[in-house]
């Protein structure tokens, strides 16, 4: 990944790397969106028999809003005719019959208050008054008997009521409702999910080109970032030569492979640096080919490239002197203080020619405690800086020829900063 940045640093591809990481992310989404529904579908297709014979059970009943507290109360009517009949004609009796009745009391009542209202006039009103009832129980009555003869026993009506609601019955036990509208309800999403499992193989069709198009347009993108990386690899491949021949490895070959790969968030390229030392190596990973000091001046070298192409904020050498000294240590400071110039530099270094160069010095050292060992870290002053140069030239004496090593060495150095 690191080797891949670097390449794209070099390349100036952010916003194309930004445009290609939006279409991989529609590419993925679609890509997950279709699986998704595929494992629905499939799922789906596999329930179908069964939604569909429950949504054909309902709807073999032709089933109606509402009929269901239309049948329970005819229901209830039809059976109860004889009683019903009995209840109505006892009432027609009471109000109309020949030898008696409510009707022909209330009339002759008319009758007396017509004749008193001669006489005395405000009964007029009373007479008037009982009127209005006498004719509203007429009609009452009227009403009775017609229910009254409209009510006729019908057992084959009644079987048809009872079959249709134990029909409906068991289907709201089935399916664990109470009414014909919740039922009706149920079908209609059983009609829905049907009718989505039908048109499922259109809508994963439709994601499949969603897909492919995804692809397309990362693909060409991704191809785009290909062709600007393997420009820009020919121009850090230029620029480690030139600095490899500065720290005496004139010989060294330097080769990006570059290798195809699925589309990744990156582009469709998998990169890695091979380095041969010697003329007649074929060139392979550092790792398998170079000796530790090789390892150090070929990192370096890797190192000093990206810093300046990638905007680090920090770079950190961890002991890449290792193996080195003469001229090539003197070398690695230089190109450190290069760095240094335009971003911070931390370097783990055994180095005096590398120490030499720091703007800071800080010395990491170990004291023993009866129970422990503590790591410390101080900061040296332009004092301290000098006597631990000279201590790292000289070993643990430091004497004047030491200190005046030490300080003709950070002089030296100081064209560098």
């Amino acid at each position: 990944a690191y080797q891949l940045r670097g390449l794209d640093s070099i390349a100036n591809n952010q916003e194309t790397l930004t445009v290609y990481r939006e279409l991989y992310r529609q590419m993925v989404t679609a890509q997950r969106d279709l699986q998704e529904l595929q494992q629905q579908l499939e799922r789906d297709k596999a329930e179908l028999d069964y939604i569909s014979f429950q949504h054909n059970q309902l709807a073999e009943l032709n089933l109606i809003a509402g009929e269901d507290a239309d049948l329970e109360a005819e229901h209830t009517m039809l059976a109860n005719v004889e009683t019903l009949k009995e209840q109505l004609w006892d009432v027609t009796s009471l109000l109309d019959n020949d030898e008696h009745s409510m009707l022909t009391d209330l009339q002759t009542i008319v009758n007396r208050l017509d004749a008193a209202a001669d006489k005395m006039g405000d009964v007029a009103e009373l007479s008037e008054r009982v009127k209005s009832c006498l004719i509203e129980l007429k009609d009452v009555c009227a009403a009775v008997r017609t229910a009254e003869e409209r009510l006729q026993h019908d057992p084959q009506r009644l079987q048809q009521i009872d079959d249709r609601l134990n029909a409906i019955y068991e289907l709201e036990r089935k399916h664990n409702v109470h009414t014909v509208d919740e039922l009706l309800q149920l079908q209609h999403s059983l009609a829905q999910r049907m009718n989505a499992i039908t048109a499922g193989d259109d809508r994963v069709a439709a994601l499949q080109q969603q897909v492919a198009q995804a692809r397309a347009q990362a693909q060409e993108v991704a191809a785009t970032l290909h062709r600007r990386r393997e420009q820009a690899a020919e121009q850090l491949t230029e620029q480690l030569s030139a600095l490899a021949a500065t720290l005496a490895m004139r010989n060294l070959k330097f080769v990006i492979d570059f290798a195809q790969c699925d589309l990744c968030p990156t582009g469709a390229d998998a990169v890695n640096f091979l380095f041969a030392f010697n003329k007649n190596q074929t060139p392979m990973s550092v790792k398998d080919t170079a000796s530790g000091g090789e390892i150090s001046r070929v990192m370096l070298c890797v190192k000093t490239v990206m810093a300046r192409v990638m905007q680090l904020p920090t770079i950190v050498f961890d002991e890449v002197d290792t193996g080195v000294s003469g001229d090539v240590a003197d070398m690695i400071g230089k190109l450190m203080s290069e760095i240094a110039a335009k971003i911070q530099v931390i370097a783990i270094t055994h180095l005096p020619q590398v120490a030499a160069c720091a703007h800071s010095h800080l010395l990491v050292y170990k004291t023993d405690e009866q129970d422990r060992t503590i790591t410390r870290v101080t900061a040296l002053d332009d004092e301290g800086h000098l006597r631990e140069v000279a201590r790292m030239l000289s070993g643990r004496d430091v004497d004047r020829a030491a200190l005046d090593n030490a300080r003709s060495l950070i002089n030296q150095h100081k064209s560098f900063k």
